[in-house]
């Protein structure tokens, strides 16, 4: 008996003790956890921290990095104000991740309001969080600094576990600095005024032929398309010239000619809304012309050419001058889509099979000086 109460006695006084060091281990966990969360330090760069732009660019854009230094991100907010008198907010583009908006909430502030998105791993690693775009309205330089409360928080990415408020150990501003571009000079009219260019186009793929009938897309309508007159040291460009489509499926377009001199040599590019640019240097033309096979003569008033003999090959659909894997991924996401969209190359009102016969005939086509 007296060998189970010294057993019993030694038991008592050890209890307490792992108790004490329990507590004092828990404690040491939390404050562990505490340190690591709340008192995190990060810093966020604007970027780029200088930048000089024209007033002719008209937009410019603002990058908020955030370097977590290891700390696992999951929300921002925070305000940056500018020169109103110099820019103005356009729009906002949010990092993947994240939930949120930009906003201007006053006269020369906008504010940012950013959360991680429901199941999305927070970010420990250097990442843009938003990008915001700026309309630039008048000359002169602009500081872009963060103003009023910032706040990000962070979190160990446990279950469970609350955002805490991670230290700002620097967020330097940045500055844009705007002046006037080169005026645009007018060109001087000569006495018998500027060349008027009338023409005419056909475009691959608007007849085709399916079983024993031949189709030809006879409602295409109105479509703009870019046009370029190349020659005796001026390449000039008209965009969005309107161009309109008979029953026959035969575009006539037309426009006035500013800054083109009359005269001999000139080549002529027309590029459609899914086209490649077209290269014309002589009337009536049916075969491709090169670098220096331009014989197209200009006149003071109407000058008419008819160029439906070699037609405008379709395909470029994101319009970079190419025909590749990119527009047919994109016409390949649109197939058997109906209306009127960049995809129906031919203009019948659905992306088919025709679509990407036509498509692949122009594939990888790429002339010298498309537009």
């Amino acid at each position: 008996m007296e060998k189970y109460k010294k057993k019993l006695l030694a038991l008592l006084f050890v209890l307490p003790l792992i108790a004490v060091i329990a507590s004092l281990a828990l404690v040491k966990q939390t404050q562990e956890v505490r340190r690591k969360a709340a008192y995190g330090n990060i810093n966020v760069q604007v970027l780029p921290d200088s930048q000089s732009v024209d007033l002719d660019d008209q937009t410019a854009s603002i990058q908020v990095r955030v370097l977590p230094d290891g700390n696992l991100v999951s929300g921002s907010h925070f305000s940056l104000s500018y020169d109103p008198s110099i820019l103005e907010f356009e729009s906002s583009v949010l990092n993947d991740k994240f939930n949120g908006l930009s906003q201007a909430t006053q006269e020369g502030v906008v504010e940012t309001v950013a959360y991680l998105k429901s199941g999305v791993t927070p970010i420990e690693d250097t990442f843009n969080l938003v990008t915001l775009t700026v309309n630039l309205v008048g000359e002169g330089t602009s500081t872009i600094n963060k103003t009023g409360a910032v706040s990000f928080v962070g979190t160990r990415g446990l279950e469970g576990e609350r955002d805490r408020v991670l230290n700002i150990t620097d967020f330097p501003g940045a500055e844009i600095s705007i002046s006037a571009g080169e005026p645009t000079p007018i060109p001087t009219e000569p006495p018998t005024g500027w060349p008027e260019l009338s023409f005419k186009v056909r475009v691959v793929g608007t007849e085709y032929r399916v079983d024993d009938h031949e189709i030809i897309v006879d409602d295409i309508g109105t479509r703009l398309m870019d046009v370029v007159v190349k020659g005796n040291g001026i390449v000039n460009k008209y965009e969005e010239v309107p161009v309109e489509f008979d029953e026959q499926a035969i575009g006539t377009g037309s426009l006035e000619l500013v800054g083109v001199e009359p005269g001999d040599g000139y080549a002529i590019l027309i590029k459609g809304p899914v086209h490649l640019a077209r290269r014309y240097c002589e009337d009536d033309q049916t075969e491709h012309c090169w670098l220096g096979e331009e014989d197209i003569s200009l006149t003071a008033g109407d000058n008419s050419f008819d160029w439906t003999e070699l037609r405008l090959e379709p395909g470029d659909i994101d319009q970079n001058g190419v025909v590749n894997s990119a527009d047919f991924t994109t016409l390949k996401q649109a197939f058997m889509t109906q209306g009127d969209i960049p995809e129906d190359i031919n203009f019948n009102g659905i992306v088919n099979g025709q679509d990407v016969t036509f498509f692949l005939g122009t594939l990888s086509t790429k002339y010298e000086d498309e537009i």
